[in-house]
């Protein structure tokens, strides 16, 4: 008997918060496309209150950067993404953790040059008070189709 109220409730407090788990997952689609908005409209703003302190970035061509680093570069115009597409966008909830998988399409100029290619992306976020940040994001290039 005290097993399966035990099950009853454990499966009460499952059904009660997928809704809150579908929320999230769409929250944080929804902030990964409109930080890209704003990096593609030269606004940094919103991925600047993202960030947490001590964010990392690794770079499709392996160097990590800082947030401060990112900023610096896209400000200066040595970054500048003239036109990306997220696909494929999945996130994975642990708790107060969210991992974000995606790939791009992406085309652009570093340092005057121009590159364009597919990456794969994993953004990881934690949930802090009420707000998402942003505590580390990693690209890997895509092999050319």
């Amino acid at each position: 008997m005290i097993k399966r109220s035990f099950l009853a409730v454990a499966a009460f407090a499952l059904c009660a918060s997928l809704p809150a788990l579908a929320d999230s997952k769409a929250e944080l689609i929804k902030l990964e496309q409109k930080m890209l908005d704003g990096v593609l409209a030269g606004d940094m703003s919103l991925f600047e209150k993202t960030v947490a302190p001590g964010f990392v970035f690794t770079t499709p061509d392996g160097k990590l950067q800082t947030a401060a680093d990112l900023v610096a570069d896209m400000k200066s115009g040595k970054f500048k993404l003239l036109a990306s597409k997220n696909e494929n966008m999945e996130v994975h909830l642990h708790g107060s953790t969210a991992v974000v998988v995606y790939s791009s399409v992406d085309k652009g100029t570093f340092d005057g040059q121009p590159f364009e290619g597919s990456n794969r992306w994993t953004d990881v976020f934690v949930k802090q008070g009420k707000a998402w940040k942003l505590v580390v994001s990693h690209g890997t290039p895509l092999p050319s189709k």
